[in-house]
């Protein structure tokens, strides 16, 4: 069979706005899909564009060519190695007579003699080439360029891949091509390897960036990404207007390995998101892979199938932008409309049936307008929930019988008034991670302190006293916390709390009945005594993430090993070491065996009486109570009673369907696919699932993505559950859409039905 080169020819639409005449801008878009040219206008519906596959005379196949661009710090030296490992996965998703070429960019600042450079560290070649070795030679290769490469103590570590690529691609690009690389005939792959942003990142207002005590990354920013005006000079745009002058008119694909979640992210030294190359990526509609995740192969093996498709576009193509209108496709083979699936999971779009290769495809799509994100957090209390805003303000609404929404009075908000006509909080500092319990919520400041109000029955405000905060006065005067040390992450349980500290310790407070706390006691912490003098947990290892959830009393910390440890309440196996018996009451989690599971745990979450681990891989399993398939396995037995939590494998639709992030409720479990999509299983009674019915999931049948999906037009990025309410955060904008019960208002939509009961949610909360 013969391989064709296909040639794509772009075009960039300006986008629409109300053409006159009573036109819409949906009109306005079908108008300009009809036409071949570039059809200009205001930007008010984003960019559209045209890309069209046509076979070329020419009866050859584009090449690959690979720049791998990774922060050289110590601190992912482990991570680096099993990326490299993880790239067998994606070279076998590539056909098999494409000649792939792989060059190491080094994440270096102009200092080193290193930066925008191919690198060797040995007698490797310098730019690998699988026509000259085999798979497992190109992989032993490239361990040897990413496991331990050489540093850059002027970029702190080496932190500067934006800087370094586009030296590489403009002033160094002819050392590029006489090592074999920027081929005429070969489609371009940029990856970028970081635990941190890029240096030259200049962070909007929403983000606060993670301290650098050796203040080594402020020094390396100025004297390098700024210009004569001091304006900063390497930008996401920049880089990619690089990548784009280098790929020319031939395909390029960029890919990130970085941290993308703040959900799974190992709280640790000068862990970041990684801002920068995340934006380069969005840009140029690649596909990150989690860096948590631990387990590559999955990620890159996506990786790989963007870049079969710019090698070799037959049924499958990639688009040029992450922020894409769904609603606004039009996909036509030699004119003919035909039938086809957006799949999210790599930014592409698959035709239903396969096309002759000398047809001409045509993919047209536009952008989404880019509205100012609004929320960054949202957290489901007992029946209320908070939104923290991008200021770092904060909004709450639902129940408020003690204060908990924290405006001075106990009226309930939501239930009659829009969200966007209550006020915010009285708070003179940003928030930084909010946590709600069932009647109380507490909040981390800028400052590290901890700010909590609403409910103080057991002290779970952490105040010395029993007397509710947020009832009779706003929280201008209410005290904060000040432990000593930052606080990093808060998460509260029906009635107590946990903050994370830097020194990855942690610091509970509040009800004790069942050893949740940890301290080997069943007292109470706070109602009498001085926050200053609340002891750390005796955990016997520092912690990377932990939860405790709104309604729960048992809690659970993933360790840096990736083992967990549970204490508290344990009345159904909720603990998972195979019994029933309440721990943290008379000996302290030091005194416990660690939970191994088959990968590192990434990210925990607790319902009433059951618990969700989140592992390497992106699978999902759960323990203890099960009478409603909230553990997910399509029975109703309970596991951790008398078989340990590790002996049950994944729920099998997180098997092949990985998941970013997840959330437990009283008696339900919801999680955040890869396609940034909800799907919810257990306790569908109040809607709580979003179903648009009461049925169980997971009770009596296998939890699948059909039947667990909650069927929202919208990607996803965070997710929480309330006692029987369930809220997310929207990816784009920050919009927040909730479903369950709404007994006191607690969906915010104004009223008090229940929604997801009868219907679907597709109301989102009027945040501002």
């Amino acid at each position: 069979m013969k391989n064709f080169i296909f040639l794509m020819v772009f075009f960039a639409l300006a986008a629409c706005t109300d053409g006159g005449g009573g036109s819409t801008i949906e009109e306005s878009l079908d108008d300009a899909f009809e036409t071949d040219l570039a059809v200009s206008g205001a930007t008010q519906n984003g960019l559209c564009y045209v890309d069209q596959y046509a076979p070329d005379e020419a009866d050859v196949i584009r090449d690959l060519d690979i720049i791998i661009v990774p922060d050289t710090s110590t601190s992912i030296k482990e991570e680096r190695g099993d990326i490299a490992q993880g790239f067998d996965y994606f070279l076998n998703a590539l056909p098999e007579e494409v000649n792939v070429r792989i060059g190491v960019i080094l994440g270096h600042s102009p200092n080193s003699n290193l930066a925008g450079k191919l690198y060797q560290k040995n007698s490797e070649p310098v730019v690998l080439d699988s026509q000259e070795s085999s798979v497992s030679d190109l992989i032993i290769d490239l361990n040897t360029k990413l496991n331990n490469p050489k540093t850059d103590n002027k970029s702190d570590g080496g932190e500067m891949g934006q800087l370094s690529l586009e030296l590489a691609l403009t002033t160094n690009r002819d050392h590029l091509i006489e090592n074999g690389l920027l081929r005429e005939n070969a489609s371009l792959l940029i990856v970028f390897i970081a635990d941190e942003q890029d240096i030259c990142f200049e962070y909007p207002d929403h983000i606060i960036p993670v301290e650098d005590k050796q203040n080594v990354e402020p020094k390396a920013k100025n004297k390098y990404c700024l210009n004569d005006e001091d304006e900063v000079s390497i930008t996401p745009n920049s880089t990619l207007e690089a990548i784009k002058n280098a790929a020319g008119d031939r395909p390029m694909v960029v890919g990130g390995v970085i941290y993308t979640s703040l959900d799974t992210m190992p709280v640790n030294g000068e862990n970041e998101i990684g801002y920068g190359y995340k934006e380069v990526v969005e840009l140029a509609g690649g596909i990150n892979v989690d860096l948590a995740s631990g387990d590559y192969g999955p990620g890159l093996e996506r990786l790989g199938t963007m870049a079969r498709a710019a090698v070799k576009a037959e049924s499958v193509f990639n688009l040029k932008s992450a922020n894409l209108d769904l609603d606004r496709f039009n996909i036509t083979v030699d004119g003919e409309e035909v039938p086809f699936s957006y799949v999210a999971e790599t930014n592409q779009i698959e035709l239903a049936e396969e096309r002759d290769p000398f047809s001409v495809a045509r993919i047209e799509y536009c952008e989404k307008k880019e509205n100012p994100l609004i929320a960054t957090q949202v957290v489901a209390g007992g029946f209320h929930t908070c939104a923290v805003y991008k200021e770092g303000t904060v909004k709450c609404w639902g129940q408020n019988n003690f204060g908990q929404l924290g405006y001075g009075h106990t009226n309930t908000l939501g239930d009659d008034e829009s969200v966007d006509s209550i006020p915010y909080l009285d708070i003179d500092e940003r928030v930084v991670d909010l946590s709600a319990g069932f009647a109380h919520n507490c909040a981390v400041l800028e400052s590290g302190k901890v700010l909590c109000w609403g409910a103080n029955d057991a002290g779970q405000l952490g105040l010395g006293h029993t007397d509710s905060v947020g009832d009779l006065t706003g929280l201008a005067s209410a005290i904060k916390l000040d432990f000593g040390e930052k606080a990093q992450r808060i998460y509260s349980g029906t009635r107590y709390n946990c903050a994370l500290m830097e020194s990855q310790n942690i610091i509970c407070w509040g009800q004790n009945d069942a050893g949740q706390l940890g301290l080997a006691s069943t007292e109470n912490l706070g109602d009498n005594e001085d926050y200053t003098t609340f002891p750390y947990v005796n955990v016997g290892a520092k912690i990377l993430q932990m939860d405790i959830s709104t309604i729960s009393n048992h809690t659970c910390a993933a360790l840096v090993d990736g083992d967990i440890k549970c204490w508290g309440n344990n009345q159904f196996g909720q603990l998972g070491y195979g019994n029933t018996e309440a721990l943290g009451d008379d000996e302290v989690p030091a005194d416990l065996d660690s939970l191994s599971f088959s990968s590192k745990i990434l990210k925990l979450a607790t319902g009433f009486l059951h618990t969700c681990a989140l592992g390497a891989g992106q699978k999902i399993q759960c323990w203890g109570y099960n009478t409603l398939g909230q553990v997910g396995l399509g029975y109703v037995d309970q596991i951790g009673d008398d078989e340990a939590a590790n002996s049950v494998g994944p729920i099998a639709m997180t098997e092949t369907k990985p998941m970013i992030t997840m959330a437990t409720g009283n008696n339900h479990t919801c999680s955040i696919g890869i396609d940034h999509k909800v799907y919810c299983w257990g306790l569908g009674a109040l809607g709580a699932t979003g179903h648009g019915n009461n049925q169980h999931i997971g009770d009596d049948e296998a939890v699948t993505e059909v039947n667990s999906i909650v069927d929202i037009n919208a990607e996803f990025t965070q997710i929480s559950g309330g006692t029987n309410h369930t809220c997310a955060l929207e990816k784009a904008e920050g919009k927040i859409i909730c479903w369950g019960q709404n007994s006191s208002g607690q969906l915010g939509l104004g009223h008090t039905n229940n929604i997801g009961d009868n219907e679907l949610p597709t109301e989102f909360v009027s945040l501002k």
